[in-house]
């Protein structure tokens, strides 16, 4: 009576025909199953393709293992060592602006449960994590928790955020202040 966690990869290629996309099931692993969590492109190749995926959060991932990172072309997959000592996320959507990652939306409860995770800045080194909140520019403003929203660059320092579900589980359509990178 709900969504079960997976630590399966697939892979699916869109082509002319029938069916218009084929998924096979890969060897490789998630380090735990999880569901409602983040796919993110951290490096892509001069075509564009991806060359290194970041697997982050969602529901059944613990503390110190939020993210895991995926090699497409090496069929690699590793863990990532969180530096921080904060709680699982699940329902969160990554950005980039500039050279910063940008996280928001989440919760650190179960399917189901309210937003409480604010906007996040993410730092990758290596096969190390570290996770740490932003200051909001109106902090009274609840309106940037959310779970599974839109998130979109906004300018050379903020995104957007629209979408989603809001405190009560309910989809909004209503749009949070701008994001902005504390500099």
């Amino acid at each position: 009576d709900g969504v079960e966690p997976t630590n399966q990869l697939f892979k699916c290629t869109v082509k002319d025909g029938d069916p218009p996309v084929e998924c096979t099931t890969l060897d490789q692993r998630m380090t735990v199953p999880r569901s409602g969590h983040e796919l993110f492109c951290l490096e892509e190749d001069d075509t564009g393709a991806c060359t290194k995926v970041v697997i982050a959060g969602g529901y059944g991932a613990g503390k110190k293992e939020v993210a895991d990172l995926y090699d497409p072309k090496g069929g690699v997959i590793a863990p990532l060592d969180r530096i921080d000592d904060g709680g699982e996320v699940g329902g969160w959507t990554w950005t980039r602006v500039g050279d910063t990652i940008i996280s928001v939306g989440g919760t650190t409860g179960a399917l189901g449960d309210p937003p409480d995770v604010p906007p996040m800045r993410v730092t990758i080194e290596g096969t190390t994590i570290d996770i740490e909140p932003l200051v909001l520019d109106d902090i009274e403003d609840k309106t940037a928790l959310r779970l599974f929203p839109a998130v979109e660059k906004a300018g050379d320092d903020a995104v957007l955020v629209s979408g989603g579900l809001d405190a009560d589980n309910n989809a909004t359509t209503r749009v949070a202040p701008e994001v902005h990178e504390a500099m």
